[in-house]
């Protein structure tokens, strides 16, 4: 058997496979007249690259990876080619500074700098930093896609508003797929 193993989401018949459990759900068979596809009806991910398949990364910020600094990049490294096409935020700890007037701003490097969070201050109007789920600029829909990636990179936060973060903290989540070479 290959040692890369196909992107699945059905039922494999292969000789050298044999799927552990239903794929159709706990003590269920396939209906009545289905066949199993064979295994090149599926998308592959070959050398680890999954282009189109959809991805999810999460992770944490605390106020103190962002207080002082103007811009930062933080968590995993998303793939060159990537788009993000959903994001949302859950503040678990309310953002605070000395006025509340601190800015906060997420996006990519260069390639789309603010694209998921455009800058806005902690004592807007909308409470965008205090507890609660925010979405971000990417929704789903395509129009709001993130720009293409031209290199690998983390998320970057930007803090401005000349006030330092006392404190808050924040789960980041974020769909993207893996688009192909221009």
């Amino acid at each position: 058997m290959s040692t890369q193993f196909p992107a699945v989401v059905g039922y494999l018949n292969t000789p050298d496979f044999t799927p552990i459990g239903s794929p159709y759900g706990v003590n269920q068979q396939p209906a009545a007249g289905s066949v199993a596809a064979p295994v090149s009806t599926f998308v592959y991910a070959p050398d680890s690259y999954s282009a189109g398949l959809k991805k999810s990364i999460s992770f944490v910020v605390n106020y103190t990876d962002i207080a002082a600094l103007s811009s930062v990049t933080l968590g995993p490294l998303f793939p060159k080619y990537s788009r993000v096409t959903r994001a949302y935020y859950e503040v678990l700890t309310t953002f605070t500074s000395a006025t509340d007037a601190a800015t906060i701003g997420m996006g990519f490097d260069t390639d789309d700098a603010n694209g998921v969070l455009a800058p806005i201050a902690i004592s807007d109007g909308s409470n965008p930093f205090d507890a609660g789920c925010r979405g971000c600029i990417q929704d789903g829909a395509v129009a709001n896609f993130s720009n293409r990636l031209t290199v690998d990179r983390k998320l970057q936060f930007t803090r401005g508003g000349a006030e330092v973060l006392t404190a808050g903290k924040l789960v980041v989540y974020l769909d993207y797929i893996e688009s192909v070479a221009p």
